[in-house]
């Protein structure tokens, strides 16, 4: 059975013969920066390996969720601070381009650290990550930065 509202069809979801509500299609992802060194200026955060992808919504090549269906997303961000940088690092998530949230990791090494938020996103909507004096360190023990995301529903 697919659930409707006023007549449209709500995709993914599904009821089961035993009044379970499945979403076998759930958009999720996990994904990671490949290679390993320091960002001092602004960059963004490159992810470009996603380990998990489900619905294949997380571009590796231009580091973008966009948000199949509307919804409330939860996502959540790692980082380390840059190795050889004093600075403090700043890691900033865009909802359409346009800065949502950020947070800062403190300048001694090694620091990290994790956000998450809980958005609501239209169809279309896309998130993207970027940040200054950040580390990275990819490969797969060492996963950072890291940028996942999931549907809540």
């Amino acid at each position: 059975t697919v659930i409707s509202t006023n007549g449209s069809i709500q995709k993914g979801i599904r009821i089961d013969s035993a009044g379970r509500v499945i979403t076998p299609y759930q958009p999720a992802f996990y994904a990671y920066r490949s290679g390993d060194g320091n960002v001092g200026g602004d960059q963004d955060l490159s992810c470009n390996v996603a380990d998990v992808n489900i619905g294949g919504h997380y571009n590796t090549s231009n580091f973008r969720f966009t948000a199949p269906v509307a919804g409330t997303y939860s996502f959540t961000f790692h980082a380390m601070n840059n190795q050889t940088n004093p600075g403090s690092s700043t890691i900033f998530i865009q909802k359409n381009g346009v800065n949502y949230h950020y947070f800062h990791i403190v300048n001694s090494h090694p620091s990290s650290s994790s956000s998450t938020v809980i958005m609501t996103l239209a169809v279309g909507d896309y998130i993207f990550c970027h940040g200054s004096n950040f580390h990275w360190n990819g490969g797969s023990q060492n996963k950072y930065p890291t940028f996942c995301g999931h549907l809540l529903g």
